[in-house]
């Protein structure tokens, strides 16, 4: 199942781009990737680190390049355990302030409610 969100932010000062989600889980699922397509700001050929935490702990890292979308695929979908969780998106690479659209799809098996 793909679930999808789209998403207006302002990158820090630092230019990193901060996506956060919390999530209170009815059931376990695992992920098996989560894409991001962004709308205006990386159609620019500059290059961007992503980092995906699970309540802090590294999950995954990607690098890309602004024009293209940013897909971090696992090779063995991730276990997430029912409960309260936070994944946070991490992006470099962006200008102070700058306003960026996208839409987070998130692959994952399972029962989700």
């Amino acid at each position: 199942m793909k679930l999808r969100r789209e998403f207006v932010k302002k990158a820090h000062p630092n230019g990193n781009l901060v996506y956060r989600r919390q999530q209170n889980l009815l059931f376990p699922i695992r992920l098996r990737s989560i894409a991001v397509e962004w709308c205006n700001a990386t159609r620019q050929k500059r290059e961007h680190h992503m980092a995906l935490t699970k309540n802090g702990e590294p999950l995954g890292e990607l690098d890309f390049v602004g024009d293209e979308p940013a897909l971090l695929k696992f090779s063995k979908p991730l276990a997430i355990p029912r409960g309260m969780i936070e994944f946070r998106v991490v992006c470099t690479g962006f200008q102070p302030d700058e306003r960026i659209d996208g839409v987070v799809t998130v692959d994952v098996t399972g029962k989700i409610k």
